[in-house]
């Protein structure tokens, strides 16, 4: 209880405030007491109203897409909010993602034209911003992974491609194969025209 020029004020303490969602309504007991000690005693509820909160976390089903797959599903954005029953937009920013309705909620997919290279880029920043009915936003950022995915070799190189008549043996050089899979190991068969035979080739292993 606090005087003021027009009289007694009751007033929340400066270091307490209350929650509407855990704590709807107060009742307080307010006793009046004269000069001569005599009381009076009143009970009165104070509602706590509702006010507009933004959401206060952000949560994703999965934080992985493999490589080379376009159009991969992470799953059910999760917002909590602890305005009960509030609706939510969610936008993300990088624009290789977008977010979509599902029976079970919103999904954020990398879009269908659109494919991740491990070897270039194992793993991808984005930020997702949850916006409730009445404009209050909460953003969080998620790292996701670009898991490898064994891919071919896409060329071979012969050192040379010249054989002299007549010379047995003759060493054609280094074969150079290119690979996205740093360290992969590789062994290399040899297939020849039908008019000759296999067998006289050889193709160690390295």
């Amino acid at each position: 209880m606090v005087e003021s020029s027009d009289g007694l004020h009751l007033k929340v303490r400066d270091d307490v405030s209350f929650d509407h969602e855990t704590e709807p309504s107060v009742s307080v007991t307010l006793t009046a007491t004269d000069a001569s000690g005599a009381t009076y005693a009143e009970s009165f509820t104070l509602e706590i109203t509702d006010v507009n909160e933004a959401p206060v976390s952000i949560e994703l089903t999965s934080t992985t897409i493999s490589e080379n797959a376009s159009g991969t599903d992470l799953g059910v954005v999760s917002i909590t909010d602890v305005d009960a029953g509030d609706a939510h937009t969610i936008s993300v920013s990088d624009d290789r993602f977008e977010v979509v309705e599902s029976s079970d909620g919103l999904h954020l997919k990398v879009r269908d034209d659109v494919s991740f290279d491990h070897e270039t880029e194992p793993s991808v920043s984005v930020t997702l911003t949850a916006t409730d009915a009445s404009g209050a936003t909460y953003a969080e950022s998620f790292t996701l992974e670009i898991t490898d995915v064994n891919e071919a070799p896409v060329s071979i190189e012969l050192t040379s491609t010249t054989i002299s008549e007549n010379a047995s043996g003759t060493d054609l050089g280094v074969v150079s194969i290119t690979d996205v899979d740093a360290g992969d190991a590789h062994t290399i068969s040899v297939m020849t025209a039908l008019r000759w035979s296999s067998r006289r080739w050889s193709a160690p292993e390295g």
